[in-house]
């Protein structure tokens, strides 16, 4: 009988200690799951910022809205319980903040081991404003007018100088008629009354004689050197000069001579030579005294068009001058990236990076919009940067 009673305790006291132990495992599993949904809400959460971040690089889609997060389809996102904190931009960073709520509870009683969490990550993106306001533009334009430009050609070129006169307003602008010296030339400016002076003066010219770069590059120079903005010579031609190795050496101690920096900075010290080559010109000539300080001999600064083409390479050239983004990080070279005018994505195809010269080049409507008014560029690039505060 007392056999009987002991192995009764004992049974009693395994099934005591059994539902203790499943007690125990069944809590700390509970437990267990309730820290993987945080792991799991804490993964959302990083994946949701990081992609948020790349959204802005390729849309700039404005998807915080008063703390809710809205997606693709201009719905809030309900599941887990997400909002955004903050889209903030400063010191050339924008930074996307994210708050997770994790509600963890076993029989709808909060564990105290885990209460109520809330989860913050921000995502790091590079970001710079670039304001492309009309900085004064100061152009003197040289236009060739030997013998060779007799004809249709110099009524081409007429036409095209007139073009580029009466459709914009915004640059500062000489012409300087030349053959083998420098015939007559205009002051810089842009009044009405200095638009019917140059028009009078290039239809009263008459084209003769040979073709010297010298006279009106010099003349040119002492235009612009004193002035503030940006400065360039327009060098239009369709003749092989007699004098190459001493408009060489003039380039070299007048404009070559200048920091590289200031080219690169788009500073009021830089000057640069962008020659139009007509017809038969001397492509290889012109190519050696294009440029700057910073890059010269290149094609970069070449163009060439038939005459009845010059409207066109006119307008590419405007384009040019007005359309650059100068300074541009080095690093943004190398990573993916979003450009932005006025909150809108520019179109990859009116874009173009030059690495050399840190520069990005804009084309198309773009440029167009550029070219009237002052535009506001946002440039973002680089993988996002999770930043993640507890």
């Amino acid at each position: 009988m007392k056999n009987y009673k002991e192995k009764g305790t004992a049974y009693i006291l395994i099934l005591f200690f059994s539902v203790i132990c499943f007690l125990f495992y069944y809590f700390i599993f509970q437990v267990g799951d309730a820290g993987i949904k945080v792991s799991v809400d804490k993964q959302v959460l990083d994946f949701n910022a990081k992609y948020y971040a790349k959204v802005l690089l390729e849309k700039n889609d404005n998807f915080c809205r008063q703390g809710v997060l809205i997606d693709a389809s201009n719905n809030e996102v309900n599941e887990r319980t997400i909002t955004c904190l903050s889209n903030d931009y400063a010191d050339d960073k924008r930074i996307i903040c994210l708050e997770s709520v994790s509600r963890i509870s076993l029989d709808n009683q909060t564990i105290p081991e885990f209460p109520n969490r809330e989860k913050v990550v921000c995502a790091e993106i590079n970001e710079k404003h670039v304001v492309l306001e009309r900085k004064r533009i100061n152009l003197s334009i040289l236009l060739d007018y030997s013998g060779s430009m007799r004809g249709s050609p110099r009524q081409q070129l007429i036409n095209a100088v007139t073009n580029f006169i009466q459709n914009q307003d915004s640059f500062y602008y000489s012409t300087i008629l030349f053959n083998s010296r420098l015939i007559d030339s205009s002051v810089l400016d842009r009044s009405v009354i200095h638009n019917r002076n140059v028009i009078s003066l290039i239809n009263a010219t008459r084209a003769e004689g040979g073709t010297r770069f010298y006279p009106p590059i010099q003349h040119a120079i002492n235009q612009l050197q004193n002035k503030e903005g940006n400065k360039y010579i327009l060098l239009v031609s369709d003749g092989k000069p007699s004098d190459l190795s001493e408009t060489l050496s003039l380039i070299e101690s007048d404009i070559r001579s200048i920091s590289s920096v200031a080219c690169i900075r788009n500073a009021d010290a830089c000057i640069t030579i962008i020659s139009l080559g007509i017809d038969g010109a001397n492509l290889n000539a012109l190519k050696e005294v294009n440029g700057n300080s910073n890059i010269h001999n290149a094609d970069e600064f070449l163009y060439t068009a038939s005459s009845d083409r010059l409207n066109e390479a006119f307008q590419a050239i405007v384009n040019a001058i007005a359309c650059k983004i100068y300074d541009v990080p080095e690093d943004f070279f190398n990573s993916e990236y979003g450009l932005f005018l006025e909150n809108n994505s520019i179109p990859q195809e009116d874009i173009e990076l030059d690495v050399f010269n840190r520069t990005i080049n804009l084309f198309g409507e773009t440029c167009n919009t550029i070219v009237t008014v002052n535009a506001n560029i946002i440039i973002r690039w680089g993988q996002p940067k999770l930043l993640v505060i507890e």
